[in-house]
C-alpha cells in the first residue's frame, strides 16, 4: 500500500499502532491538536484499488482489520510539515 489509498489525510510513523485509542488526544506540530475518535472500519471499496480487486477484496479486508487506521476531530487547527512531532497530549 502506498499513502493515501487508503483514504487517510495524515500519516504518523514512529508512534505504535495499540497508542492509538478513541479519546485519546495527541498533539502534532507546533500547534494542531486532535483527539482520535472511532477505527476506520475497511469496507468493500477497497476493491477500487489496482492490486485488490473484487476477487481480493474479502481477503484484503480481513488482513486490514486493526490496522486500518484511525478517525479524529480536530481541536485545534493549524499548518502541519513532514517530520512534525506527534506526541499524547
Amino acid at each position: 500500500m502506498r499513502p493515501g489509498d487508503l483514504g487517510e489525510n495524515l500519516t504518523v510513523g514512529g508512534v505504535p499502532y495499540d497508542a492509538f485509542a478513541a479519546g485519546t488526544r495527541w498533539a502534532i506540530g507546533q500547534s494542531v491538536e486532535i483527539e482520535i475518535t472511532e477505527p476506520c472500519t475497511p469496507c468493500r471499496n477497497l476493491a477500487v484499488l489496482p492490486y485488490v480487486g473484487r476477487a481480493c477484496v474479502a481477503a484484503f479486508i480481513e488482513a486490514t482489520v486493526g490496522r486500518r487506521g484511525w478517525y479524529a476531530r480536530v481541536l485545534t487547527p493549524g499548518a502541519l510539515r513532514v517530520g512534525d512531532p506527534v506526541v499524547r497530549a
